[in-house]
């Protein structure tokens, strides 16, 4: 099983090479896209397996891991998404990727630490 540990020979990692040596935000795209698609082909996006879904996702997305929260992370996730993709037209995964963030984010409690890690 993999870790997000901080540490890393003893150094404490900064966010970004935490996010290099994770995939946590990947992970939870994807759960999130695999449990959407639970919900919509089991059980008829019933809304109050939505409700739930959308309550765990909640309940995680504002953990801290390490001395990061979830908000650093998917700031300094979309930065490196959006730096990459440059000027670049939006390809129609990219922008499935941007509508699951958009998710995400909607989760988060702290969108002001969001915003403040993203301008910096």
């Amino acid at each position: 099983m993999e870790s997000c540990s901080t540490k890393s020979h003893g150094k404490d990692l900064s966010l970004k090479e935490m996010l290099n040596n994770s995939n946590i935000i990947e992970r939870i795209l994807t759960l999130l896209s695999h449990n959407n698609r639970l919900i919509k082909n089991c059980f008829d996006s019933d809304t109050q397996f939505v409700r739930q879904l959308q309550l765990a996702f909640q309940v995680f997305t504002n953990l801290d891991i390490g001395k990061f929260s979830m908000a650093e992370f998917l700031s300094a996730y979309v930065d490196k998404l959006l730096r990459k993709g440059g000027s670049i037209s939006l390809t129609a995964s990219m922008e499935d990727t941007i509508e699951s963030i958009v998710t995400v984010f909607s989760h988060l409690s702290d969108k002001d630490l969001f915003l403040e890690v993203y301008r910096n």
